[in-house]
């Protein structure tokens, strides 16, 4: 009868220490969201990153007067037409769309530095 008692108190003993491990995340360690799923950058494009550091870039560089208001309207609108595409194309996992939009967002990113650059050398800010 001990051994009985001795035996089932074991393997309640060994369920109750196995039960952490089975709560554990099911992707593994290390998991980090999209990185994981989407490479060169693509996990930025789905969780808003590249959108918002872009549209923060624009009010600077429109604040600091680098560009003017119609400049950065214009590339706000691409910024909000590229963000509508996220949406559809992160809610359906669609690879090729979701590397197209990151290389349409380092688009605006060129665009905004060029004329940051423009604006600056018009407004004597590289000295010449």
């Amino acid at each position: 009868m001990k051994k009985i008692i001795l035996a089932i108190a074991t393997l309640a003993a060994g369920a109750a220490a196995a039960s952490p491990a089975t709560a554990q995340d099911w992707r593994g360690q290390g998991y980090n969201g999209y990185g994981d799923r989407y490479r060169n950058g693509a996990g930025q494009v789905c969780n808003g990153d590249r959108a918002h550091q872009l549209e923060a870039q624009i009010r600077q560089e429109e604040r600091e007067g680098d560009i003017d208001r119609g400049t950065a309207r214009y590339l706000h609108r691409m910024v909000d037409q590229a963000e509508s595409q996220q949406r559809r194309a992160c809610r359906y996992g669609d690879g090729y769309q979701i590397r197209d939009l990151a290389q349409r967002f380092d688009w605006i990113g060129r665009q905004l530095r060029h004329e940051e650059r423009q604006g600056r050398r018009w407004n004597g800010g590289y000295g010449y």
